[in-house]
């Protein structure tokens, strides 16, 4: 049975007094090895994070070369969805694959509300400024819902340096009676 409960593949929650991770050469989806078989699925309402990291403003953290697909949040109802999400703190993101060439091993969620978001990569607060997320590919996120207003954004960026970056295939609606909001960047 699908679990149907809040899921993060990696999670680093240090704060303000902790930083200079790195996060690399990760594969986050699917039931086998390097994201592959049937899609890692959820059932549930909450949110879904490949990758979260909260840390310091002042030693920036890196996600480089993580690849994140392979992943389906099936209720309609879903949570956030975020491949990489810098909630607090800096880093440079780079070199990442999120999503897939074929739509059906992508990303994908079931949301119905523009409130609920499914994003590539979601960097959020004041204190994210200092950022960059460079070189980094962003293909096929994937709206399953029946009805309603989705969003989906490649990139939502509060504040960062944002360069060289490939986005594609963004709210891809599998349903005719979808009115998503999409956004690249």
């Amino acid at each position: 049975t699908p679990p149907a409960t809040l899921q993060r593949g990696i999670m680093i929650q240090t704060g303000m007094y902790g930083g200079n991770h790195t996060i690399s050469g990760n594969y986050i989806g699917g039931q086998a090895p390097l994201c592959g078989g049937a899609s890692w699925v959820n059932t549930g309402t909450s949110v879904f994070n490949g990758i979260l990291v909260a840390a310091s403003s002042y030693e920036p953290s890196e996600i480089t070369g993580n690849v994140i697909r392979n992943i389906s949040l099936t209720n309609t109802n879903a949570g956030d969805f975020a491949a990489i999400y810098l909630s607090v703190g800096t880093a440079d993101i780079s070199d990442n694959v999120i999503g897939d060439a074929d739509p059906v091993h992508s990303l994908r969620s079931g949301s119905q509300s523009y409130s609920r978001k499914l994003d590539g990569i979601r960097v959020g607060g004041t204190e994210n400024y200092f950022s960059n997320i460079t070189g980094n590919i962003i293909t096929n996120l994937v709206l399953t819902g029946t009805d309603g207003y989705p969003e989906s954004s490649g990139i939502n960026v509060f504040a960062a340096d944002v360069t060289g970056n490939r986005i594609s295939g963004i709210g891809h609606a599998i349903n005719s009676t979808l009115s998503p909001y999409c956004n690249g960047i």
